[in-house]
């Protein structure tokens, strides 16, 4: 049954990041008059290109996503009770959940394609469950770990002001997993079970925060 809830929770938390505007069939013009208007071009010799072969896979879209938030982690390492704000903490908040939802785009666009190429390569080999996992483990922990470290400066009269904003980016931290998660399917399994037991003390954060997407992803009780 978890899938089912977690496919309930994907179309509501990935849906934000995309949209498309329909059009009616009025506004297309026939292909024909279009073709017939175009001068004729010769077809290249296509033969001779290399391969593309800079598609990224889970592997180094998680990796990638790690050190691109670093920055911003060790901003929020230096806040203290007096700064600790939303002024101060909206726009570094926004900036990770802004690399958080450009990882969920990259990874949706790996759906449909062979596992190994979902999955990715370490040092030449695909990724094992449990190095993916590691992987996986190490975002994680480096933006729950500051999340707790901000909440613990943040005085009283604000604390609930900036509970909410930092539940949002746990909550879009969520959503990357639960896509990664939806993204494998059943092709590789043992990923949460072998996840899990990394996160270690920094589940206490998710719990604290209530996120709903986390909770139910990790099967965490509150």
């Amino acid at each position: 049954m978890i899938f089912n809830t977690l496919s309930i929770f994907a179309t509501l938390a990935l849906g934000a990041f995309s949209s498309a505007i329909p059009l009616s069939a009025g506004d297309v013009p026939a292909v024909s008059s279009i073709s017939s208007a175009l001068p004729a071009v010769p077809t290249p010799d296509i033969s001779s290109l290399p391969v593309r072969r800079d598609q990224l896979t889970i592997v180094d879209i998680v990796k990638n996503t790690t050190t691109s938030v670093q920055t911003h982690v060790e901003t929020l390492q230096f806040i203290q009770s007096t700064n600790a704000t939303l002024e101060t903490l909206g726009p570094i908040v926004d900036d990770i959940k802004n690399i958080l939802a450009d990882a969920i785009v990259a990874v949706e666009g790996l759906a449909g394609k062979e596992v190994n190429d979902i999955i990715g390569t370490v040092e030449g080999v695909v990724a094992t469950v449990t190095v993916l996992a590691q992987v996986i483990a190490e975002l994680l922990t480096t933006i729950l770990t500051v999340v707790g470290s901000v909440l613990a400066v943040v005085t009283s009269d604000v604390y609930p002001c900036v509970a909410a904003l930092l539940s949002s980016l746990v909550e879009v931290l969520g959503c990357l997993v639960l896509c990664i998660i939806m993204t494998l399917g059943s092709t590789v399994s043992g990923l949460l079970a072998a996840l899990i037991p990394l996160l270690g003390g920094v589940l206490s954060i998710v719990s604290k925060l209530d996120v709903v997407v986390f909770v139910k992803v990790l099967g965490i009780t509150v």
